[in-house]
């Protein structure tokens, strides 16, 4: 059996029991570093410099006992699982033991058991932490999505750029859970960056620091890389990563634990970056940074878009004054007279096209129609600016080439001093590159459906009543039968009658508490007829009016058959001990 390494605070008075312990351990394939203390002072101190993985307790020590150090370690460090060794135990003490929060308890005169117990401790203890740390980590994607709906949400009602900043670090801040974020500027003459908006700064972090995007030290963080050198930068570890030396004294108390800087590209070029501060170490990792980063993609738009709308603005005045403004306007300008000929194109309309000014003059928008875009779209845009009113919408047209592209058009009527309509101005954006992010969007969307269906548990999707709606192909390594054979069937066909009530109980609750996930144990029929153990965790379905649940599955047969078997190990060498007593 390969060695495994283990620090174990021993908790014990008697150095020969400890050292026949430490045998066992050893005997049991574990590599050891073991610190005994027999106090409680002792365990205090080991608990903050020793950082034990498993703590081994006697139940009964002379100025200290098992029971203290389980109820102080589930204080200090209730991640550590804690066994405890007795010379004697009665059942009364045992059922003590585990309901104080025991991971096992070992007679001492069985000791060849303990290194099974204290596998099986730490082995139960991985599997919490691990999926304490999934559904962390599930929740901080959930709480970034929320964030991120919240986001966009603001983008569209956005009217102007300094109050869409501040909102936007306003809700990183207050949905996002980060500690602080803001959004800076790049001013090419001092080479600083200059914060433009910001939340969660109640203590002036900001003013006391210098942020450049060179290649100074002050410019080699996170958000001058992100500006200089236009990518995404994380600190997993402010304490540790070289990229916060020149900020990390300034940090306030109690400081921060990771960081992220995406930079925000505008009309292609990146002049600003938004920067994210965690107070947790690995808070960030690159899941959250591709949301992040799909936000600063978003804001950008609506920057893009809010420059575009006020360009529009302008551009409307010196129409009416001058006639020449939309020359270099970054967006796609054509004016047609109220019958749809083309009075005029800007040189970006040429860019996007491929035809010419000269070639667009006098002929009608259709030029540019293609097939793709349904003819009510064209029609309810006609009827609408002939109404007097702005058409704002997407069209698939097709440039001289033929080559088909998408444009979010605003198209807006131009009225005299009178108020007379007379001509339509259309303004439009090219944004056949978004698309083609919706396009890799549908396809990551496939890719996490892959990665539901390959994983190792089963998933499981059930309504209120227990129809199954969906498993994942793990049920057939567990079940012996494909997802098709359960999907559209009942689950209590599958289900041991005595475990029914049990599982009907839990759906009720899931429906009744949405944010309580359940827990529940159950025997399910193989294929070949056995029963096999289950555990299954769930919570509703996030989606409104839902009342159906996701549950993850996982066979626990044989863990639980060690478990029994050892249970009844034990029972039966109390009654034999019991038996010769009374012999």
């Amino acid at each position: 059996m390969p060695e495994t390494r283990i620090r174990i605070l021993h908790v014990e008075d008697v150095p020969a029991d400890a050292e026949l312990a430490e045998r066992e351990l050893r005997q049991a394939g574990f590599e050891l570093d073991i610190r005994r203390v027999e106090t409680r002072e002792a365990f205090l101190a080991a608990l903050a410099d020793f950082a034990p993985e498993l703590i081994l307790s006697d139940y009964r020590l002379p100025e200290f006992d098992g029971m203290q150090a389980l109820l102080l370690a589930k204080e200090h460090a209730p991640d550590v699982p804690v066994v405890i060794t007795t010379g004697s135990v009665n059942e009364e003490t045992a059922v003590e033991c585990m309901k104080a929060g025991a991971a096992d308890y070992v007679l001492k005169e069985q000791l060849g058991h303990l290194g099974i117990a204290v596998r099986s401790a730490l082995e139960r203890q991985r599997l919490v932490v691990e999926k304490r740390t999934d559904e962390k980590r599930i929740r901080g994607l959930n709480r970034l999505l929320r964030t991120i709906t919240e986001v966009n949400q603001l983008l569209v009602r956005a009217t102007d750029e300094e109050s869409l900043l501040k909102d936007v670090c306003r809700i990183l801040v207050s949905h996002g859970g980060y500690a602080l974020a803001w959004i800076g500027r790049a001013d090419r003459e001092t080479m600083r960056v200059v914060p433009v908006a910001s939340a969660g700064d109640e203590t002036g972090y900001l003013q006391r620091i210098e942020v450049r995007w060179d290649d100074s030290p002050e410019g080699r963080g996170p958000l001058g890389i992100a500006i200089r050198e236009r990518r995404s930068a994380i600190v997993s570890d402010v304490q540790a990563d070289p990229m916060e030396v020149p900020f990390r004294r300034l940090h306030p108390s109690p400081g921060f634990g990771s960081i992220a800087a995406i930079p925000i590209r505008r009309g292609g070029a990146v002049i600003e970056g938004l920067i994210v501060y965690s107070a947790e170490e690995v808070f960030i990792d690159e899941e959250e940074l591709a949301l992040l980063e799909d936000l600063a993609g978003d804001l950008t738009f609506a920057l893009d878009a809010l420059d575009a709308r006020e360009a529009l603005r302008r551009s409307n005045v010196e129409l009416r004054k001058l006639g020449r403004a939309v020359e270099q306007t970054p967006a796609t300008v054509m004016i047609t007279d109220l019958g749809g000929r083309i009075e005029y194109v800007n040189p970006r309309f040429t860019e996007v096209t491929g035809y010419t000014a000269e070639e667009a003059l006098g002929q009608n928008p259709r030029i540019l129609k293609s097939d793709r875009t349904p003819p009510e779209v064209h029609r309810a845009m006609w009827e609408t600016i002939a109404a007097g009113r702005v058409w704002q919408g997407e069209l698939c047209n097709r440039k001289k080439d033929g080559t088909l592209f998408w444009e979010s058009a605003s198209i807006s009527p131009v009225r005299d001093e009178q108020g007379v309509t007379t001509s339509y101005v259309a303004v439009k954006e090219d944004i056949t590159d978004r698309k083609r992010a919706a396009e890799k969007l549908a396809k990551s969307e496939i890719y996490f459906r892959s990665l539901i269906e390959n994983a190792q548990d089963v998933i499981v999707v059930i309504d209120a009543g227990g129809d199954l709606l969906f498993m994942s192909p793990a049920v057939e390594r567990i079940l012996g039968r494909p997802p098709e054979q359960f999907v559209g069937k009942n689950a209590f066909e599958f289900i041991h009658p005595e475990d029914a009530a049990g599982i009907q109980a839990a759906l009720r609750r899931v429906v009744d508490d949405p944010e309580l996930p359940q827990t529940v144990v159950f025997r399910f029929r193989h294929a070949n007829g056995s029963w096999r153990t289950l555990e299954g965790i769930g919570k509703l379905l996030a989606a409104e009016g839902s009342s159906r649940a996701v549950v993850n599955v996982r066979d626990v047969t044989e863990s639980r058959a060690l478990e029994e078997r050892l249970r009844q190990s034990q029972k039966m060498e109390a009654v034999g001990r019991l038996a010769g007593g009374v012999a």
